[in-house]
């Protein structure tokens, strides 16, 4: 038999918030840090992950504003422009609950858009 290896013990600790996120995703950051600290254990490495949540529901809300602002743009005819974004905006916010699920929080709603 080979030795047997134990796997180190971590220590709980909240991630220390990195200074290259987005004003967005920083805001987040601060907005959902208590949610998920109540709800699982947080460690060091969990950091990367909530970089990923917070940059994720940054694209989102910067999709949805394009999105919003673009939605009743009209061509030279006076003809309704059909934009991208709501699909952009769909698959952005599918990847943020993705990401939710990893710290157990309920995903958002998708918004009921045209």
């Amino acid at each position: 038999m080979g030795r047997m290896i134990v796997p180190a013990k971590l220590k709980s600790e909240t991630p220390t918030k990195p200074s290259g996120l987005s004003a967005e995703a920083s805001a987040h950051w601060d907005e959902i840090l208590p949610e998920v600290e109540q709800r699982c254990i947080l460690y060091k490495l969990h950091g990367s992950l909530l970089e990923i949540l917070c940059e994720s529901f940054a694209m989102y809300e910067r999709l949805r504003v394009i999105y919003r602002d673009s939605f009743l743009s009209k061509d030279a005819n006076g003809k309704f422009i059909k934009t991208p974004y709501k699909r952009y905006m769909i698959i952005a916010l599918r990847t943020y609950n993705q990401q939710r699920q990893n710290f157990h929080l309920k995903p958002l709603p998708v918004p009921r858009v045209r």
